[in-house]
């Protein structure tokens, strides 16, 4: 294996784990039930739609299909999110999980094309690795969203609920 087929793979996966991050987002903004959270989901979806874009233009620049590794890693953190709030009624509690299993996608996603862009750059692939700034900028700045929704009062009605439910 050479840096062009780790960049073949990391691009393929990168690729194969938004195509299921699209249908993820949806999952988590049909289960949302705060409107601003379900607005973020929303929005991000889109934003993932136009990072697909990116995958196929950079894939398309270095004269390969996007499709062909898949990500393991991704398909299991949407299970672990189906498992975790598939039965979950309507709530705060719910949100809470919901961001919380966002989360976790959202940091392998910038770890995945923080790498992603460091590779690019040290194979002169300029073109790529702004591309991959672009999305990692997108990561970040969708990670900061879910934090602040969470800190803004979701997880603070989670507990609440949570207390009067125990007690």
């Amino acid at each position: 294996m050479n840096f062009d087929d780790l960049m073949k793979m990391d691009v393929q996966r990168l690729y194969d784990m938004e195509k299921n991050l699209l249908d993820g987002l949806m999952f988590l903004s049909e289960k949302a039930q705060n409107p601003q959270l379900k607005q973020a989901f929303d929005m991000h979806r889109q934003e993932t739609m136009g990072q697909c874009q990116r995958l196929e233009q950079i894939a398309q620049m270095q004269g390969f299909e996007p499709d062909g590794e898949k990500s393991n890693a991704t398909r299991g953190l949407i299970k672990d999110t189906q498992d975790t709030v598939g039965d979950m009624e309507p709530s705060p509690m719910r949100d809470a999980a919901l961001i919380g299993c966002a989360q976790k996608a959202e940091h392998m996603e910038i770890a995945a094309y923080g790498t992603a862009r460091e590779l690019a750059m040290q194979m002169g692939l300029n073109d790529a690795s702004s591309l991959f700034q672009q999305t990692l900028d997108e990561e970040k700045n969708a990670d900061m969203t879910l934090t602040q929704l969470a800190e803004s009062g979701i997880n603070r009605q989670a507990v609440e609920a949570n207390r009067a439910y125990v007690r």
